[in-house]
């Protein structure tokens, strides 16, 4: 064969199988849309990638596919805005320890995305879901899924375990809106990291339905909460499980329930000071060298801690620059053993609760603000009674 036979050939062959071939057979001859049997299991690498994105416009995966050590996501045929996986019941594992950056929609999809080592930058606005809102995304421990700005998860469930890549987080939203998540699950005890000044820890928002409300089920294991210092906001969330919320050291951060959420029995663990500015709130441990500061809102807000506050860190109502406004009430007998300092306006009012106290063991120091003791509860035995005389 001459040369220029050898390059017709070669020539017909790219046309035949697109400009790139297959690493692993099965994907070999394939064009289209192409399913995966539930009893079979397909691998996946870069050379793949570049086939796929050639010659096949659809995946359905009913078995198992791997993907092995990508660089490059596929996005078929369809480029970046089409959806390659599709109704898909069955699971996609990312093995390999780097991070492949994702760009194109995967928003037809009702089965498990395993990010099993290394990470995945979400960049699309749709990384895995359906309508049905059954499709599952979980984050092995040493694993890490990063989310960006545009980024929304399609109404997957997100199951987390383990402190992510190097212990920067099982996933870390690098915006706001980044860290919306309609189901949150721990499979274990996991880490969960801002890096932005405002967050959102979970809401009912979704791509297609609303969940509402959200859900968290930490199954007795820890949420610990890292990155940038600022605000992480929960909305119309319902939190299961027992479990505990803790917000790492080296940042201060302000944390809210807003709307309809719930936190039930969750601890909170304050290892980075922590300020709290409404709701209810169940036990809490400060760590020493941390500091729980309680500063209602507005002349409105109040905050009610119903739980124990233990642990060897301080406490600070309101702040010599901001003195509190409205009310706090403690309805337990605490045993923390650090400081306690009240910076209180003139109308504010810190109440104890029947029983509950500021122990003996903290030295407690009251600059402004009225302390009154033993108020007593509503009917139900659980509510504080807000005095007409005291104007709450």
């Amino acid at each position: 064969m001459t040369v220029k036979e050898l390059l017709v050939t070669c020539a017909a062959a790219v046309a035949m199988f697109g400009t790139a071939f297959a690493s692993h057979s099965e994907w070999e001859g394939k064009t289209g849309q192409v399913s995966i049997g539930k009893s079979a299991t397909w691998t996946m690498d870069d050379e793949d990638v570049a086939y796929i994105n050639a010659n096949i416009s659809r995946i359905t995966v009913s078995g198992t596919l791997i993907l092995d050590n990508l660089s490059t996501w596929p996005v078929g045929t369809g480029g970046s805005t089409t959806p390659l996986f599709w109704s898909s019941s069955g699971t996609v594992i990312k093995k390999g320890n780097g991070t492949v950056t994702v760009t194109p929609y995967n928003y037809r999809t009702t089965g498990m995305l395993v990010i099993e080592e290394g990470g995945i930058y979400q960049a699309a606005s749709y990384l895995w879901g359906d309508r049905s809102l059954n499709s599952k995304i979980w984050v092995k421990n040493g694993a890490s899924l990063v989310q960006n700005a545009n980024a929304s998860h399609g109404g997957a469930q997100l199951i987390l375990e383990g402190t992510g890549i190097d212990g920067g987080g099982a996933f870390i939203a690098d915006s706001a809106a980044a860290g919306a998540v309609s189901y949150l699950i721990l499979s274990n005890d996991a880490s969960v990291a801002f890096n932005t000044t405002s967050a959102i820890l979970a809401d009912i928002k979704t791509d297609y339905v609303e969940r509402n409300p959200a859900l968290m089920e930490l199954n007795g294991y820890t949420l610990t909460i890292g990155g940038t210092a600022g605000t992480v906001t929960m909305q119309n969330v319902s939190v299961s499980g027992g479990g505990a919320i803790k917000f790492a050291a080296g940042q201060a951060r302000t944390f809210k329930a807003t709307g309809t959420t719930d936190i039930g029995s969750t601890k909170l663990i304050v290892e980075g000071d922590l300020t709290l500015d409404s709701g209810e709130w169940g036990d809490i441990e400060i760590l020493e060298g941390a500091t729980l500061t309680l500063a209602p809102a507005s002349a409105t807000s109040a905050i009610v801690i119903s739980g124990v506050i233990s642990g060897a860190g301080n406490v600070a109502i309101g702040t010599s620059a901001t003195p509190a406004v409205g009310r706090v009430a403690l309805l337990r007998a605490n045993t923390y053993t650090g400081t306690t300092t009240m910076n209180g306006a003139d109308a504010f009012v810190l109440s104890l609760g029947n029983g509950a106290a500021i122990p003996d063991e903290t030295k407690f120091t009251r600059q402004g603000g009225t302390l009154l003791p033993a108020i007593g509860y509503q009917a139900d035995g659980v509510t504080p009674r807000w005095t007409a005389e005291h104007g709450r």
